[in-house]
């Protein structure tokens, strides 16, 4: 072949211009692809992610699933403790609505219930008037004014022995509680008596019944001549069984640790006629 020959050389240049081209655009195709092959959206890096760490992503998902499950575990118990806790508030309602009682009713100790008199109080006053006429004077005359009927009141033994050596009766303390009947009164009395002679005294506990007439005045009432008068509640006998217990033991410890007391205490509880 000629290659001077201009047609040849015409042609030679066209082929190697071709050709060029042919390999740049093969070149440009093949770059196209490996940029298209490096970029992943992310549907396909996740999962890629998920390939690569299988054993992770597995115990991720089983600490979520172990974290719910306690969740619910404690929300269910919560739920009970509370369906426990109203089904038992049921039975206590259910309970005091048959009895009639509450809860704080039954703890509620009897004696606490009672409640002194005021200073002031005309029944107060009417039980120091009595027992001063009765014990400390023995005067039957003066005891008519604070009483409501004399028949059959005499003095009897054990006033003749506190006339005799009892020298006061002081530290009154009244608790007035309702009674079977209306305007009477149970009146539970709570005193100190001083023997003559001795440097002490000893508590005791006495109870009368206390009228109120219909002029609004109190005396004290004469239970021989009428039927006998209860207490109105069994929570006020209760009272005054644990209020005589206390007096009782309060008695005791005085004169234990009082040897004059004892013997003013023996004397007391015998006939007057013996001495």
């Amino acid at each position: 072949i000629d290659e001077d020959d201009e047609e040849i050389s015409e042609y030679i240049e066209r082929s190697n211009d071709e050709a060029k081209s042919k390999v740049k655009r093969v070149y440009s195709g093949k770059k196209r692809q490996v940029k298209k092959k490096g970029k992943k959206n992310v549907v396909e890096v996740a999962k890629d992610y998920v390939e690569d760490n299988k054993l992770r992503v597995l115990w991720s998902i089983f600490g979520v699933l172990v974290i719910i499950l306690i969740i619910a575990l404690i929300v269910t118990n919560v739920s009970n403790e509370d369906k426990d806790e109203t089904s038992e508030d049921s039975s206590q309602e259910i309970t005091s609505d048959i009895t009639g009682e509450t809860e704080d009713e039954t703890e509620v100790n009897p004696i606490d219930l009672l409640v002194a008199e005021k200073e002031d109080s005309p029944i107060l006053e009417l039980v120091k008037n009595y027992y001063n006429a009765m014990f400390i004077q023995a005067d039957l005359e003066e005891l008519a004014k604070y009483i409501d009927s004399m028949d059959n009141v005499v003095l009897d033994d054990t006033a003749k022995n506190i006339h005799k050596y009892i020298e006061e009766i002081n530290n009154f303390t009244c608790y007035v509680l309702e009674s079977s009947k209306e305007n009477y009164y149970m009146v539970n009395i709570v005193l100190n008596y001083k023997p003559k002679g001795v440097d002490a005294t000893c508590p005791d506990l006495n109870k009368l019944i206390i009228v109120k007439t219909d002029s609004g005045k109190y005396l004290v009432h004469n239970e021989i001549k009428d039927e006998p008068i209860y207490y109105a509640s069994i929570t006020d006998k209760e009272a005054t069984i644990q209020l005589s217990s206390l007096v009782a033991e309060q008695a005791q410890t005085a004169i234990s640790n009082n040897e004059d007391l004892m013997i003013m205490y023996n004397i007391l509880k015998k006939p007057a006629d013996s001495e």
